[in-house]
């Protein structure tokens, strides 16, 4: 074992800048650049549950669950300053990316919800995309091969999405 984050959960791993990035539950990031040590930069710590890491456009995107005031937020980190996007009462619970776009699947704590809505953004403004009628997008991978958009819910569903040349989504399946 190489690290043993047991007083909380890992919830989310990416690679940014040829560095490792590791979410946790407690709110805090653990950065370490060699996989043997880590270390948690205060600009890391101290968030909401971190729910998601990704890296796009040369940024680290967090997504995390609900904060104090009750508001999920995405984090955006370029290496030394920190700003935050609010999605109101929803979490920031997956994200997925291709060259272009950045997808954010969100979600509610709340079972029967319904706030499973699926957003993208190309890294300066956002877009919602589908609401999918669930409680929550857990899940949101993108198949370069196909140039496809797969979201999982909370209720196991799967999603499929094709997109137009603009990025607007073509056609749905489920």
């Amino acid at each position: 074992m190489v690290y043993n984050a047991s007083a909380t959960t890992v919830n989310a791993i990416t690679i940014y800048r040829n560095t490792l990035y590791i979410g946790l539950e407690n709110g805090n990031i653990l950065v370490s650049t060699t996989g043997l040590t880590f270390t948690s930069p205060p600009i890391l710590s101290g968030l909401p549950p971190i729910k998601s890491l990704i890296s796009f456009g040369n940024l680290l995107w967090i997504g995390t669950s609900l904060d104090f005031d009750g508001n999920g937020y995405l984090y955006k980190y370029n290496g030394t300053s920190i700003s935050r996007k609010s999605f109101g009462e929803y979490q920031v619970l997956s994200l997925g990316k291709t060259s272009k776009y950045m997808f954010i699947g969100l979600g509610s704590s709340t079972a029967g919800s319904k706030k499973g809505l699926i957003w993208y953004t190309n890294g300066i403004t956002y877009t919602p995309i589908y609401n999918t009628l669930q409680d929550r997008v857990d899940v949101i991978e993108y198949n370069t091969g196909t140039s496809e958009l797969w979201a999982g819910t909370s209720d196991g569903s799967i999603y499929a999405f094709t997109f137009k040349t603009d990025g607007s989504v073509n056609a749905i399946s489920r």
